[in-house]
């Protein structure tokens, strides 16, 4: 995947409410999908770790 400077490319999309992202050791991205919600409360152990690995 080739992302420009200075240009937005959405990369991943279907989440709900992600709120925090990292890259992991082997250039994966990690985000916490659903890690807060503006709705009625959630079951606890709803929230999502979601990897993003990039293809050439």
């Amino acid at each position: 995947m080739s992302i420009r400077p200075g240009r937005q490319t959405v990369i991943v999309t279907g989440l709900t409410y992600p709120s925090a992202i990292t890259m992991g050791p082997v250039g994966h991205l990690y985000v916490s999908n659903v890690g807060f919600y503006l709705g009625p409360p959630l079951a606890p152990g709803s929230g999502q770790i979601t990897i993003v690995e990039f293809r050439d």
